[in-house]
């Protein structure tokens, strides 16, 4: 079934045996885990595999797009029947599935792959443990391992497995080589894992075995057949990798013997379970080997937490026959998952390619700190702006104000430039009459003066030949007329007069002033 948008966390897993090229599709939604496709396609020929020399990065040589588009290479990639290749069967494989909607994971065997045993672990762990197995094959190989080529995992007993890859990326370069037909990029490799952790990662994760159980997950391929030996859920012990597949004659013999040997080399009293995978059902491995271990349970690997709905056979049909694919697509489907290995032989060179970003820590400390400031800087000017707003309002109104003050300012100089003149106007005139606002100081005194006297009013003022000033009033209240005297700074009173006006007696009075106040 070709990819479908919406399905999920795509997952494209390979496994080559031979010439066959074991396919699944998986994909996870919802926490589910479905099994959309599989299918065995045939290479042409055996993939060309590259040397531990150029790992440093996808072998560079013969252009295979190239090839296929002129013809050329053909002793590189033998012809079958309509001149195929190798990478247009891996293009009829992927082609159908958009690369950037998947990620593709595939697992090696030996002889891309060795393994090492350990009694122990040196009371070391991580990447100490990493170098120190690499000193330790050191002295026993010819090529030093590197530190991505090697892996490691926890074996029964204390033990434990190391795995170095020696070869294995034919796959991955032949992919490269036809990324133009796949979209122009090369999928995502999460990481590259070998077939037989991948076998026990799918034995882990389904079932629940004692830890003092030994168990077997016997595996038959195409060209090869594998004997992995489990203590609980950890690894036991290897049987050399039997270089006979579904179609030798009498297969199922070799298997059980091999099972026998491995049992008495190993020490082994008894067998608590069997597990088949692979072509064993094909040969119909279960209803051989039950007789003769009629004691320990034998069942075709299967996967209770894959729905296989979209298929008619049955879970442990499918998932026997395409176990590793199968493992290692659920196994990139839940990294977080603790009960897989965490394995990863995935070249460094090539992990780094497919990164979009390359950076070491002071990059992304950088990439960090330039966040930072950008947010720093960004805030500061969005209230900086605002600040420079709130001053221009305020400087819009300290302009018209000004502008108000200044017209204002006019009116005022204005206003002072006429009063000078009048004060001017006023002292030359006092120059030529002395004394011209007597009465106006007279009238000013009277009027400020009188209003707190009250019952009083002023019948005429007359102005006498001495400059003083005679006036004369009228007051209801005797008491009050010297009040009207000591208004003035000096004042005589003359006389005072009993008079009858309407009905009601009243005081005249004539009062001469001749000095209003200090000033005159």
């Amino acid at each position: 079934m070709p990819y479908t948008k919406g399905e999920g966390k795509t997952v494209l897993s390979l496994f080559v045996d031979g010439l066959d090229v074991k396919f699944v599709h998986l994909s996870l939604k919802n926490k589910r885990i479905a099994l959309h496709d599989v299918k065995t396609v045939n290479l042409v020929k055996r993939l060309e595999e590259r040397s531990m020399a150029s790992e440093s990065g996808v072998t560079e040589g013969l252009d295979l797009v190239d090839a296929i588009e002129t013809g050329e290479g053909k002793d590189e990639f033998a012809e079958g029947s309509g001149g195929q290749t190798n990478s247009e069967v891996i293009i009829g494989l992927l082609a159908e599935y958009p690369t950037a909607a998947y990620h593709l994971v595939y697992s090696v065997s030996e002889p891309s792959v060795y393994y090492q045993q350990f009694e122990d672990n040196f009371g070391l762990d991580g990447a100490k443990l990493k170098r120190k197995l690499i000193d330790e094959l050191s002295a026993t190989r010819s090529v030093r391992p590197t530190m991505d080529s090697l892996s490691y995992i926890p074996a029964a007993e204390g033990q434990v497995l190391a795995m170095i890859r020696e070869d294995g990326l034919g796959l991955l370069d032949l992919v490269e080589s036809v990324k133009d037909f796949l979209g122009k990029r090369m999928p995502k490799v999460p990481f590259l894992e070998t077939s037989d952790t991948a076998l026990m990662n799918l034995v882990r994760n389904n079932y629940e075995i004692g830890e003092a159980e030994i168990s077997i997950i016997v595996y038959i391929g195409s060209e090869f057949s594998r004997l992995i030996f489990m203590k609980g859920d950890s690894f036991f012990h290897f049987a050399p990798v039997i270089s006979e597949g579904r179609l030798t004659p009498n297969i199922e013999n070799t298997i059980y013997s091999r099972i026998l040997l491995e049992q008495d080399s190993a020490g082994i009293l008894r067998i608590d379970r069997i597990f088949l995978a692979g072509e064993s059902h094909k040969i119909d491995l279960k209803q051989f080997l039950s007789p003769q271990f009629a004691e320990a349970p034998i069942e075709y690997l299967s996967a209770p937490t894959l729905d296989t709905a979209d298929f008619e056979d049955s879970n442990e049909a499918i998932v026997s026959e395409y176990a590793i694919p199968i493992a290692s697509a659920m196994r990139a489907l839940e990294p977080k998952n603790k009960r897989y290995y965490d394995i990863d032989l995935l070249p460094t060179s090539f992990r780094e390619g497919q990164k979009i970003f390359k950076l070491a820590w002071h990059g992304y400390l950088l990439l960090v700190s330039i966040f930072v400031v950008t947010f720093f800087f960004t805030s500061q000017y969005a209230e900086q702006n605002e600040e420079v707003r709130r001053s221009k309002l305020e400087l819009q109104k300290k302009q018209e104000q000004l502008a108000e003050n200044q017209r204002l300012q006019a009116i005022l100089d204005s206003l002072n430039g006429q009063n000078a003149q009048f004060e001017s106007a006023l002292a030359v005139y006092d120059s030529l009459i002395p004394n011209y606002n007597r009465w106006s100081k007279v009238f000013t005194h009277l009027t400020n003066s009188v209003e707190s006297v009250n019952s009083v009013w002023i019948k005429d003022m007359v102005a006498k030949a001495d400059s003083s000033v005679e006036l004369t009033g009228y007051s209801m209240y005797r008491q009050r007329i010297p009040r009207i005297a000591s208004m003035f700074e000096e004042a005589t009173l003359q006389s005072v007069d009993v008079e009858n006006i309407r009905g009601k007696d009243v005081y005249k009075f004539i009062l001469v002033i001749k000095k209003v106040d200090q000033d005159k």
